[in-house]
């Protein structure tokens, strides 16, 4: 690489499969994104038509809904300035988040999501084999660079390895 000052390489955010800035010529290495942040459904619940959900009254039904509950919240580095932009992938489609995003959980309108269940799985960040939802994306609704969005997961959320499909090793820090 002769664009290396002595031989000096830095990878930093290249690691976890993203490109540093939207000003890198995308087209002289290919990089896939290798983290993902992902939980399940905790909870289901039917609301009617003008339910608040969650604090400051923010979020209000506009029809009868599924919102379903997830163990996942700012402290866990899924902050609150996301707010209601924020979109979650569950069985393929993109949906939601509703209300504010508490310290521990956030709630999502599952309305339009056939066969959900509780338990389901639920990406917060990464993709599946039909939607996406990036660090670049989540950064971008942030006014920030994916790096951050990527430092920002906490501790409080277990580093699950996988190779071909399976789980090697699964660190928790706290």
């Amino acid at each position: 690489m002769p664009e290396t000052h002595f031989e000096a390489v830095r990878p930093g955010v290249i690691l976890y499969g993203y490109y540093p800035s939207e000003e890198v010529d995308k087209t002289k290495v290919y990089l896939k994104p290798v983290m993902s942040l992902k939980t399940n459904i905790v909870h289901l619940k039917k609301v009617p038509i003008g339910e608040y959900i969650s604090y400051g009254r923010k979020f209000k039904t506009e029809r009868e809904s599924i919102i379903g509950t997830l163990p996942v919240g700012y402290a866990d580095g899924y902050t609150r300035s996301l707010g209601e932009e924020a979109k979650v992938i569950i069985n393929g489609k993109l949906v939601p988040v509703v209300g504010r995003i508490c310290m521990d959980q956030c709630m999502v309108d599952l309305t339009n999501v056939p066969d959900v269940n509780l338990g389901d799985e639920v990406i917060l960040m990464g993709e599946d084999s039909e939607s996406k939802m990036t660090a670049d994306e989540l950064a971008s609704i942030l006014g920030t660079i994916n790096y951050e969005v990527l430092c920002m997961i906490s501790r409080r959320v277990p580093r699950v390895y996988v190779k071909d499909k399976k789980v090697i090793k699964i660190r928790s820090y706290v």
